[in-house]
């Protein structure tokens, strides 16, 4: 007889592995139905009003770089195309307000760029030497400033408002009367008209280009009414708050800008205008519940939500997108014209939005290149004899092309430095810079945005512009030897400014930034060709173009492979053997050429060369930051490392109102901080997603609705190094590969809320219909 005891019969392990396994699902199932927006990790811990409403910039002193050539340290808000900043003591506020469609279209770019309209100054002499003290606050966003002067308070509430062309400036005294007298002004002067008045206790100021040499007129008006005094002049009394309106308008929104800017800003009531400031924090706590992370470093997560409140703030209005410095904007020529220069500061800026799931804060990117299709081909037939579009660095909204002066005006600027004239030709041209690439690198954020969102509509809009851009290369890339080449690019720009014998700097060949860029940019083209059922013939093109374009440059010294930025050539550029920053452009971002799915050997020549980098690159370098910071989490380098140089970076270069400053640019600097923490928690490359790819395995951290290619959105937390679970949103159903979060382990996969199935090996490769929520939970071992 066997002696085996009943608890030991097959059968009844089987029937208890059956049951231990239902209560397993019944337990996935509850944590499942847990992971909802409101609640999400299970623990609750992250809600974004408690995340955000914790972080603000903080001012004990006037702000000292208001006015200023590049980026404002004072405090900043705005609605996405009004832009409002403050300066002066407290007996002297200066609001100064900004516009994205406010810019002189002159006929270089000394005489074009985006300008400063005017603002409103407060005057109270009871608070000379008074106490300052003033928030800029993020979660709903104000302006908060308090103002101590003996036994005396004064505050300032002033607000952008999220849903209106309005500012709204609350005053409030707490103990005793204040004399207070408003100013509003408008800028003066750089070939501008200004004009003022009032009428049934509005005021309002005019400023207006209206040159014959401009490109086209722009005017603007600002009008203001202070409720309930009327004038701008009067007592603030204890109890008795007083609201000033102002409305901004310009001649892009209506002919009639000055007359409806009136109306508007005599017509609100109270009761308007709180209904506004209402609908204002609504607005912005929708923002904020998009999507969320939060990490133990408290340093990076502010800088993570101001990047994202500084966009938000300066990048709303579809058809002008931000310039460098953004909107806010104070006074007539900033650096570099304050363009959109398309060598990398114009997409630079809208990276981490695409991943932090805000796509429509980057609607405004593309208008001003959909605008140039035609001047670019004219570029293209003018220049260089060749078909497509060829853009040049810097462009305006409305058709707008920053050119080189005319000969007078080069001599005044670069006689000095070449007294042989040896850049007449160059006046009154565009501004190529020896560039190819501007239009291809332009096309890599539209390419971002269809991988992000697979958006048909989107890509229908912006496909004449990609096709151009296709064309222009069809055309300019030269096949011989059984590959397709680049002659007569540049890897860097050049031009008269460098000195004698600037002009023989022209001249790279194959440069590994267009090379990178060409790669992405015609895979994807056959693609989106296919998905709109369009242009087969030059389908077979493309393919034969990315089948036998020139392999991207390398050079091997003492048995070393080190990427270089030209092939050869007698360019600037052309003896650059190693990692430069800009080469990742190319490799890594916005060009997704190499990720984590690629060969060992690329990654490992990238990171060992980026290990050789010093603090002139990973903290001072004026423009790399955003692309090198997002491109070593794409390679998969020392997370320890980034985020400590990111700490060394905002302690060395943020503003009190948490804009991290670059000395070769203003807001692109607004991706680095959310792009590198979006990147360590979430990535995909060559079709696979990974969870938390390159994170400290010692800290805790967790993201809500992260978007990633292939349109879903992905929820995940981490502690202990063991993610805890995997929320999947599918916006299109698309096919779904995610690398197991949980090696050689299996998971439950459920389909809505209902267990479905169990799936293991190292990519789990998951079926998807468009609206379905996907959740992965680890099946505890046996």
């Amino acid at each position: 007889m066997n002696n085996r005891s009943i608890d030991e019969h097959p059968w009844r392990q089987a029937r208890a592995a059956i049951t231990a396994r239902r209560i397993t699902l019944c337990l996935l199932a509850i944590a499942a139905s847990a992971c909802t927006e409101a609640s999400f990790p299970p623990d609750g811990s992250m809600d974004p009003k408690a995340i955000v409403s914790q972080y603000m910039g903080r001012f004990t002193e006037p702000p000292r770089q208001v006015p200023s050539f590049h980026s404002v340290d004072g405090p900043i808000t705005g609605n996405g195309d009004i832009g409002l900043t403050v300066s002066g003591p407290p007996e002297c506020q200066r609001y100064w307000i900004s516009k994205n469609d406010f810019w002189k279209s002159g006929p270089d770019f000394k005489q074009c760029g985006p300008s400063l309209i005017g603002g409103i100054d407060v005057h109270a002499t009871a608070l000379k030497g008074a106490s300052y003290d003033v928030k800029q606050i993020l979660y709903e966003p104000v302006i908060a400033s308090t103002f101590s002067a003996a036994d005396n308070t004064v505050s300032m509430e002033a607000r952008v408002l999220a849903t209106a062309n309005l500012i709204a400036l609350d005053l409030k005294a707490s103990n005793a009367p204040v004399l207070v007298e408003l100013d509003l002004w408008a800028k003066d002067g750089y070939g501008s008209v200004t004009a003022n008045g009032h009428t049934e206790g509005v005021f309002w100021v005019t400023r207006s280009f209206n040159a014959d040499n401009l490109l086209y007129p722009t005017e603007a008006t600002i009008a203001l009414r202070i409720s309930p005094s009327g004038g701008t002049s009067f007592t603030l009394e204890p109890g008795k708050p007083v609201t000033v309106i102002a409305s901004v308008m310009t001649n892009h929104e209506s002919a009639d800008h000055t007359a409806l800017a009136r109306q508007a800003a005599g017509k609100l009531t109270p009761a308007d205008v709180r209904e506004l400031r209402a609908r204002h924090n609504a607005w912005w706590r929708g923002f904020w519940a998009r999507s969320y992370v939060t990490i133990e470093d408290k340093l990076i997560e502010k800088h993570y939500y101001a990047s994202l409140y500084i966009m938000a703030c300066c990048s709303r209005n579809a058809n002008f997108p931000p310039g460098l410095y953004g909107n806010w904007i104070t006074m007539d020529r900033t650096a570099w014209a304050g363009d959109i220069h398309l060598n990398y500061n114009h997409e630079a800026p809208f990276w981490a939005l695409y991943s932090s799931n805000r796509v429509d804060i980057t609607d405004s990117y593309d208008a001003p290149l959909l605008e140039h299709v035609e001047i670019f081909k004219q570029n293209a037939r003018t220049y260089l004899n060749k078909k497509g579009a060829y853009a040049s660095v810097g462009i305006g909204p409305k058709g707008l092309t920053s050119r080189f002066f005319d000969k007078e005006g080069m001599d005044k600027v670069y006689k000095k430095q070449c007294p042989d004239g040896s850049y007449y030709h160059l006046a009154g041209q565009p501004m190529f810079l020896g560039q190819k690439s501007n239009a291809v690198f332009a096309a890599t954020n539209m390419i971002l945005r269809y991988h992000y969102t697979y958006d048909r509509a989107y890509i229908e809009k912006v496909y004449p512009y990609l096709s151009e851009v296709a064309a222009f290369w069809e055309d300019y890339l030269v096949c011989e030897n059984r590959r397709y080449v680049i002659y007569d690019d540049s890897f860097g720009e050049v031009g008269p400014w460098q000195g004698k014998g600037w002009d023989k700097r022209y001249g790279d060949f194959n440069p590994i930034v267009s090379l990178g860029l060409l790669r992405v940019f015609f895979r994807a083209m056959i693609d989106i060709s296919q998905d709109l059922n369009r242009d087969e013939r030059r389908r077979r093109q493309w393919s034969h173009i990315l089948a036998n374009l020139s392999d991207l440059p390398v050079s091997s010294q003492d048995g070393r492979k080190r990427f270089r930025a030209c092939e050869g050539g007698n360019g600037s550029a052309s003896g650059i053997v190693g990692l430069n920053w800009v080469m990742l452009h190319g490799l890594v971002f916005p060009a997704c050429n190499i990720g984590l799915s690629s060969e060992p050997e690329h990654l490992n020549m990238i990171r060992n060369d980026m290990r050789e980098w010093t603090d002139k690159v990973w903290v001072d370098h004026g423009n790399a930051f955003q692309t090198l910071f997002i491109s070593a989490a794409r390679v998969g380098y020392d997370p320890d490392f980034l985020l400590a140089k990111a700490r060394e970076k905002i302690a060395k270069y943020s503003y009190p109102n948490l804009w991290i400053r670059a000395g070769g640019g203003g807001i692109e600097t607004c991706s680095g901080i959310p792009g590198l923490i979006n990147e360590m928690m979430l990535q995909s490359h060559r079709g696979i997603i990974r969870v938390f790819p390159v994170f400290p395995s010692d800290q805790k951290a967790a993201f809500y609705r992260l978007r990633t290619f292939g349109a879903f959105l992905v929820s995940s937390a981490i502690e202990a190094g063991v993610v805890r679970h995997v929320v999947i949103e599918s916006e299109k159903g698309r096919q779904c590969n995610i690398v197991n979060p949980w090696p050689n382990s299996e998971a439950r996969l459920l389909r809505d809320g209902k267990a479905a199935e169990e799936v293991s090996g190292d990519i789990f490769r998951l079926t998807t219909k468009p609206g379905e929520k996907l959740v992965l939970m680890p099946i505890p071992p046996s």
